[in-house]
């Protein structure tokens, strides 16, 4: 049956692959909703656009999009995520699955969203998929009562990838493979274990290709070491670009070392332990240096959606309704700072982000807070609200134009926030999040 499946799914990737179209048809453990499909905008931040989205009805949905690259889509159900590498032009038959979690996790959700099973037109996605179950195994093999994992997991963890990356495969296969979340993760692993250079890292080097999902692997196996290195050891000893620079000089594949140097430049925006000036001038230089046309791409791209246009000028009075359909505007916080929150009930960085600004709001007697969306479902909004406890702490605006709004605040991803004084000029703007850009200000609207 899994045969026919495939097969069926490779004769409809023929069908759709001129356009780069992806096709989704899957089943759920809920009866009815929504589903909708982001896509992850940038290997360098968190941010997300709607895809496309469709109506679960009696457990089942189908959804199609087009795509320009490889890239990362996350699933969103009743606010629960779950992300997925995907392939340019691929079809997927793909099964969702809402679990109870034992304890509540760190935003205190109680529920999970989760794939279980993929069939997928292509043969890499699906071998990965099929491998990411084999090293799960691996790990719940080894788990002890207690929860921990035993030590035999590493080297039995090892012991497999080293016999995946040996096997005859297409350079398709390797290319993809390596950049997938399941190699670079378990590498990770090893390599935090062992700390020599083995033979799946090797493998690694020799294969790596610079593209979205390749960025993302350079973040997980490379830069968050050198940057944690930084900020535990470094800070405030020494300058962040010189030292990235010699952190980095020691990478000999150029590839890597181009890779690892940028996603470490992108991490300086907006944080308040790199000086804005330096780091505006540092990335430009690197852009303009950058030898490999998708990394150039994808940084103009992360630069041109970081940049703060508006910053110093005055804010557009723009006209919004709150959930009870009153009229309100900007203009109506001038007096205070004020935190203009752009996101949206299916955006899973948006909603963790929300979850920290009810203390913020409450430990800044001088800040208001505007979560503004242009999600048109008021008995939605209102519902999300009331389940997440907002009703007092913070507060909502809807903005019936869309186009209006997008435009001017250059709105192509979020999350997006804002930040405006008292005299109503917008003083900063942060894209992911958005607590290092108030903590950045914090000594300015505390004293007034």
């Amino acid at each position: 049956m899994r045969q026919l499946l495939l097969l069926l799914l490779f004769f409809s990737t023929l069908l759709f692959s001129a356009n780069a179209k992806n096709l989704i048809t899957g089943s759920i453990n809920q009866q009815s909703g929504t589903i909708r499909v982001l896509m992850r905008n940038s290997p360098f931040d968190n941010t997300l656009t709607l895809l496309a989205e469709s109506t679960i009805s009696n457990g089942k949905f189908e959804v199609d999009f087009d795509l320009l690259q490889d890239t990362e889509i996350v699933f969103s159900v009743n606010d629960l995520t779950a992300s997925r590498q995907i392939l340019m032009g691929s079809n997927w038959e793909v099964k969702l699955q809402i679990i109870n979690i034992r304890r509540p996790d760190y935003f205190g959700s109680k529920k999970k969203l989760q794939i279980t099973e993929i069939a997928s037109s292509s043969e890499v996605e699906w071998k990965i998929f099929n491998i990411e179950q084999d090293i799960e195994s691996i790990k719940e093999k080894n788990r002890k009562r207690n929860g921990k994992i035993g030590k035999n997991y590493i080297p039995e963890l090892e012991k497999y990838l080293t016999y995946q990356v040996i096997k005859p495969n297409s350079e398709e296969f390797k290319t993809k493979f390596i950049t997938s979340k399941i190699f670079t993760y378990s590498l990770l692993s090893i390599k935090r274990d062992k700390g020599d250079l083995t033979e799946p890292e090797i493998y690694f080097i020799d294969n790596f290709q610079v593209s979205f999902n390749g960025l993302e692997a350079i973040n997980i196996l490379y830069t968050q070491s050198i940057l944690l290195d930084f900020l535990t050891n470094e800070l405030g000893k020494s300058n962040y670009f010189d030292f990235i620079k010699k952190a980095t000089s020691v990478i000999e594949d150029e590839r890597i070392h181009q890779s690892t140097l940028a996603v470490l430049l992108t991490k300086a925006v907006g944080r308040k332990w790199a000086d804005p000036e330096e780091t505006k001038k540092e990335l430009f230089a690197f852009i303009d240096q950058c030898e490999y046309p998708v990394l150039k791409k994808s940084l103009e791209a992360f630069e041109e959606h970081h940049s703060n246009t508006l910053v110093g000028s005055e804010l557009q009075d723009f006209e919004l309704e709150n959930p009870n359909s009153d009229k309100i505007r900007f203009s109506d916080y001038k007096g205070k700072y004020l935190l203009l929150d752009f996101w949206a009930t299916w955006c899973g960085p948006c909603i963790k982000n929300m979850k920290k600004l009810p203390e913020l709001k409450s430990k800044n007697s001088n800040l208001e807070i505007l979560c503004v969306t242009t999600e048109q479902d008021v008995e939605k909004i209102k519902k999300f609200i009331k389940r997440n406890g907002y009703q007092t702490s913070l507060n909502f605006g809807i903005a019936r134009d869309k186009k209006e709004i997008d435009s001017y605040f250059n709105k192509r991803a979020i999350p997006l926030y804002f930040l405006v004084n008292p005299q109503g000029i917008i003083i900063d703007k942060a894209v992911t999040d958005p607590i290092p850009m108030i903590d950045k200000h914090r000594t300015k609207f505390n004293k007034n």
